[in-house]
C-alpha cells in the first residue's frame, strides 16, 4: 500500500492536473468570448465539458496492431505472466489488461486504452538490457497510468489543444479579413486580439506539455507503492538514459536529457529528476516489503509466439505515416 508520502505527492500531482486542465480551458473559453462574445463563451466552455464526457477513445486494439504487437500467452513466459498478473491485482484495477510483445529492438514500453479496456506493451529490446528486478519497476509504471487514466486525461488535454488551434486558425482569418476597416478607425484593440489569438496554441500546448510530465511523475510514484522497490524502476530509468543518450530515436518512457530541448519542451521530465523523486519517496519502504516474486532471469517472451514473426525482431524503428515509431 502507498505510505504518506506517496500519497500527498501522487495528490499533489493530480491537483497539478486539474489546474492544467482548468487553464487550458479558461484560454479557450478567452478565445470563444473574443470571436462571439457570451455566446461564444458559452460555446466554447460547452466544448471543453463535451470533451470530457465524450473524449474519443482509440481502441488498443488499433494502437497494437500498428505496433505488430503479439499478446504473450502465459506457456511463452510464465514468470513475466505471474509478475504482471501481481502488479494488475496490487492496482485493483477493474478488468485485468493484456500483456503485449512488440518485437522490436526499440527501448519502448507503454499502457493504452482505458481501465475497462486496456493493455501493456514492451518491446524485445527493453526485455533483453533490463534484469527481472528493473522490469517489474517498467510493468508497474506503465499499469499506474491505467491506474490513474492518464490516458483519457491526456486525450481530453490533446482535444482542447486542438479546439484552440481551430478557433485561433479561424479567428485569424477573421481579423485579417477586419484589418482595412480596423485600421481606419484605430487598431489598438486588433493589436491586442492578433497576440491573443496567435499565442494561444502555445500556451496551451506548453501546459498540455507540463500535464503529460505531472502525469509521467504520479506514474513514477504509483510504481513504487505498487513494487515497494524504488531501487527498480529508478535503475531501469537510468539504465535507458544511457542507452538512448547517443541514439537518434526518441523513447517515450523515459525522458532524454538533451543539450538542445528546454524541460519546458519535453513530454517527460529529465530522468535524474525522475530518480530523485523515486528515490525519495521509497525511502520508507523496507526490502522484504516488496511482493514481487524472485524471477531467475530476465523473462523475456520465447521467440515463437506467432508463426510470421518467429526469428524476425526488427532491430530499429520505422516510421509510419502517423509519426509513429514501431
Amino acid at each position: 500500500m502507498p505510505n504518506d508520502h506517496i500519497t500527498s505527492n501522487i495528490r499533489g500531482n493530480r491537483i497539478q492536473s486539474g489546474l492544467l486542465i482548468f487553464g487550458m480551458a479558461c484560454v479557450v473559453a478567452l478565445i470563444g468570448y473574443v470571436l462571439g462574445g457570451p455566446l461564444g463563451f458559452g460555446l466554447a466552455i460547452a466544448t471543453c465539458l463535451a470533451m470530457a464526457f465524450l473524449s474519443p477513445r482509440v481502441s488498443p486494439q488499433l494502437v497494437l496492431k500498428m505496433y505488430k504487437a503479439q499478446e504473450i500467452p502465459r506457456s511463452s513466459s510464465p514468470e513475466l505472466i505471474d509478475l504482471f498478473a501481481q502488479l494488475v491485482q496490487r492496482a485493483e484495477l477493474p478488468v485485468s489488461p493484456k500483456l503485449y510483445y512488440i518485437p522490436s529492438r526499440t527501448l519502448n514500453a507503454f499502457a493504452v486504452g482505458s481501465q475497462r479496456d486496456s493493455a501493456v506493451a514492451i518491446t524485445d529490446g527493453l526485455l533483453r538490457i533490463l534484469n527481472p528486478r528493473e522490469v517489474a519497476g517498467v510493468l508497474a509504471h506503465e499499469v499506474s497510468h491505467i491506474r490513474h487514466k492518464d490516458m483519457r486525461v491526456l486525450g481530453i488535454a490533446d482535444g482542447v489543444s486542438r479546439i484552440t488551434g481551430g478557433l485561433s486558425q479561424m479567428g485569424q482569418l477573421m481579423l485579417f479579413l477586419a484589418v482595412p476597416s480596423a485600421m481606419m478607425n484605430g487598431g489598438y484593440m486588433l493589436l491586442l486580439v492578433a497576440i491573443l489569438l496567435i499565442s494561444a496554441p502555445m500556451i496551451n500546448n506548453l501546459m498540455q506539455l507540463a500535464l503529460s510530465r505531472a502525469r509521467e511523475f504520479n506514474a513514477d510514484l504509483g510504481a513504487v507503492a505498487l513494487t515497494g522497490d524504488a531501487g527498480g524502476l529508478a535503475s531501469a530509468l537510468t539504465k535507458l538514459e544511457r542507452a538512448t543518450s547517443g541514439g537518434g530515436f526518441p523513447w517515450i518512457f523515459a525522458g532524454r536529457k538533451t543539450q538542445t530541448t528546454p524541460a519546458m519542451l519535453r513530454t517527460h521530465p529529465p530522468t535524474d529528476e525522475r530518480v530523485r523523486r523515486i528515490i525519495a519517496a521509497g525511502e520508507s519502504f523496507l526490502a522484504d516489503q516488496s511482493v514481487l516474486p524472485q524471477l531467475q532471469h530476465t523473462p523475456r517472451p520465447r521467440q515463437r509466439l506467432a508463426p510470421h514473426d518467429q526469428n524476425r525482431v526488427r532491430k530499429g524503428p520505422r516510421w509510419h505515416v502517423a509519426g509513429l515509431w514501431y
